[in-house]
């Protein structure tokens, strides 16, 4: 046993030591390109960009296998001075892939999502990670900033147990999300983690698809993802008055800080999720508000709210219960607002509101 222990070992250390670092300069995009979506990279392997402008870089594929404990990396070389902008449709797919230290500054998305974890339809991103990067001013110059205008979202999160930590978000102005958790019959138990990233100010948008998290959509709000929020910053987030819309199952969201935003942590669709030792400071601001439930089996407590002048707690009263295959109950559609049953509510405070 132990003789094949110490093969395995040198094994691993002669895989880990053949691992590359490749520089690229602006000039080099088609180059770097190709290498990023060639599928060749190895566990450990870097792609670094110097400093500059990388404008229009349209569509990118980071794909690759990488290992636990040696994703594969690309990253700036200097934090904040690789800076990415103009058309972009970056699609990151494969395995243990990591997005670090870039900052997309007036980019804005071909397409749907500018930032999309996932290759073509079905081929999706598992233990990735984003971290340390910044999306600010992110808006195509030919959309309008009012409803009906075109909308876009930064990132669109899908496959499984993939991260986005310690990033910072701002200035969306144009519709759409800052980030979206997307889940379909075929990739649900997402099992992200979304962790001490800080989303700055946005403006009111004055209709819907303003939100900065949503997890899950109507047509997917029955299935589980799992998602864990924890340890964000919220700060004068109040394009709408869902910050976060969670529209799925079994989710957590913890020690987030809602700092005078325009709106609330809103339970829209789907059950049994988690609102823990939560903060919200409103100032008496208008629209500032705190928690919002729907559906049956979620579990508040320990929260904080002071000052918010919208709502402290609202429990909306639905008008039929859940959808079941059992039931002869006439069932309202998905995108309805369905009775609240079963949720614990305990251990919060409330102050002024």
């Amino acid at each position: 046993m132990m003789k094949k222990l110490c093969v395995l070992l040198l094994l691993t250390v002669s895989l880990f030591a053949n691992a590359k670092e490749y520089t690229f300069s602006p000039k080099d995009v088609p180059a770097m390109k190709q290498l990023l979506g060639s599928g060749n990279l190895q566990p450990g392997d870097a792609v670094v960009l110097k400093d500059g402008a990388y404008h229009n870089l349209e569509e990118i594929h980071f794909t690759g296998k990488g290992v636990s404990g040696k994703p594969i990396v690309w990253r700036a070389e200097n934090p904040g001075k690789a800076v990415i902008s103009g058309k972009l449709r970056l699609k990151i797919y494969g395995e243990y892939l990591q997005l670090e230290d870039l900052l997309f500054y007036k980019a804005w998305a071909i397409g749907h999502d500018m930032i999309d974890f996932q290759g073509e339809k079905g081929v999706y991103a598992s233990f990735c990670r984003m971290t340390r990067c910044v999306i600010d001013e992110c808006n195509d110059p030919q959309k309008g900033e009012r409803p009906n205008e075109g909308d876009e979202y930064w990132v669109g999160l899908r496959g499984t147990n993939n991260r986005i930590d310690h990033c910072y978000f701002a200035n969306k102005r144009v519709g759409g999300l800052v980030l979206q958790v997307w889940l379909s019959a075929d990739n649900h138990l997402n099992n992200h983690l979304i962790d001490h990233n800080f989303f700055g100010e946005r403006q009111p948008y004055g209709g819907n698809g303003a939100e900065i998290i949503r997890i899950g959509h109507s047509w997917s709000s029955q299935l589980e993802s799992r998602t864990i929020v924890e340890d964000n910053v919220f700060f004068r987030c109040s394009g709408e008055n869902e910050i976060i819309s969670v529209k799925s199952c079994h989710n957590v969201l913890r020690r987030n800080l809602f700092y005078e935003s325009a709106g609330g942590l809103v339970c829209r669709h789907g059950h049994y999720n988690v609102i823990e030792s939560n903060t919200f400071i409103g100032h008496n601001l208008r629209g500032t508000a705190g928690i919002r439930i729907i559906n049956q089996g979620h579990t508040v407590y320990d929260n904080y709210i002071k000052d918010v002048r919208s709502f402290g707690l609202l429990v909306r009263v639905g008008v039929y219960e859940r959808p079941t295959a059992e039931t002869d109950v006439k069932q309202e559609p998905l995108t309805s607002y369905h009775r609240v049953e079963n949720v614990d509510i305990a251990y919060n405070t409330f102050l002024n509101s």
